[in-house]
């Protein structure tokens, strides 16, 4: 990568991360599915240097697909849109079935999604801020949130209040606004 000047900046991606596994009820042995993980690379990823690991840790077998972000011979940087991976969702889908295996319906809506903002923070050691980590039964920060509602939002009615989030709302805007800047210099 760096042969071609990319990599360098340290919030840049290297690679792409693709975790590949099938119902539990398919029995999939590890065999089976490297050679799932592989045959999909080959079709996905054809032109890229990609590292096959498949684990056999959890009840489910399954395999991570790590693909090098820019080709070692061409320098090309890969990018995949939102499009992309649907297509490729749609592709193992197909493979899958050649191999026999049950199709995902990922275009079902997930329960308790992850926005992008908590998955990195997740990925970066971090604990979702909807997951309670406090130690306190969520029973009891349930009742703590209905008792302190109403004086939140009296709060807020006030001139003060009013202030108070005007300013919040403004510096907030700011910080988006100089992140938004320092993305653009940084490119």
């Amino acid at each position: 990568m760096r042969r071609f000047g990319k990599g360098k900046k340290f919030d840049e991606r290297k690679y792409y991360h693709f975790k590949l596994s099938c119902a539990r009820k398919d029995n999939v042995s590890p065999k089976q599915a490297h050679l799932y993980a592989k045959e999909l690379a080959a079709i996905l990823f054809p032109d890229d240097e990609c590292v096959i690991a498949t684990h056999t840790d959890t009840k489910t077998v399954h395999s991570h697909i790590i693909v090098n972000a820019v080709n070692p011979i061409m320098g090309k940087k890969l990018r995949i849109t939102e499009s992309d991976y649907t297509k490729m969702k749609d592709e193992a889908n197909r493979l899958g079935s050649e191999f026999g295996y049950t199709k995902t319906d990922f275009r079902k809506k997930a329960q308790n999604k992850r926005t992008t903002e908590e998955s990195h923070i997740i990925l970066k050691g971090g604990s979702s801020w909807k997951k309670n980590t406090t130690g306190i039964p969520d029973f009891e920060i349930d009742s703590l949130a209905r008792a302190l509602l109403p004086a939140i939002q009296a709060y807020f009615a006030t001139e003060e209040g009013q202030r108070e989030f005007a300013a919040w709302q403004a510096e907030r805007q700011q910080r988006q606004l100089n992140k938004k800047l320092n993305n653009k210099e940084s490119r």
